[in-house]
């Protein structure tokens, strides 16, 4: 049994309504797995919905070749509070390692220390200019740039899913 969520929803915090933003009230999600024969365990080790794909192939003994996302249960998966989190919406990125979060969006940037502002209302980003420059290096190598979609539509339309 998995339950999983891809994400929350900002019932108001920073003024939205919905779901088309990347604070923490929309990208932290649970995640809760039940797998017969294992051991209960709590991970406090952040985890992306992308781990959850080798996962499963790995429950199901497939091999899983190369997919983005980490097995959970592989012995290798080691305890990290400072993996590497990332999520992505439309023309908005976010990076979070630790504490610390960047989120990009349409030529906008703020930088958030969640141990002291949990709720992401003070940004960072001119009182703490070098950290905010490694954020944005490590956004840089971790991330894609956004750019034109089009060639990803022209695949998901060959595939049957676009119209």
């Amino acid at each position: 049994l998995i339950v999983a969520a891809d994400h929350g929803e900002s019932l108001g915090n920073h003024g939205i309504f919905d779901h088309n933003a990347l604070y923490q009230d929309v990208v932290r999600t649970p995640l809760i797995m039940r797998i017969p024969g294992q051991h209960r365990e709590t991970i406090t080790t952040p985890v992306n919905n992308t781990d959850l794909f080798p996962t499963i192939l790995k429950l199901f003994q497939i091999e899983a070749g190369m997919v983005r996302g980490e097995d959970l249960l592989s012995e290798n998966f080691a305890p990290n509070p400072f993996r590497i989190q990332v999520s992505e919406y439309e023309h908005q990125q976010t990076l979070k390692t630790g504490k610390i979060k960047i989120i990009n969006w349409e030529g906008r940037s703020a930088l958030f220390n969640l141990a002291t502002d949990p709720l992401e209302h003070q940004n960072l980003t001119k009182t703490q200019p070098r950290l905010f420059q490694q954020m944005q290096e490590l956004v840089t190598t971790q991330l894609a740039p956004v750019t034109d979609e089009s060639e990803t539509f022209d695949q998901l339309k060959a595939l049957g899913y676009l119209e």
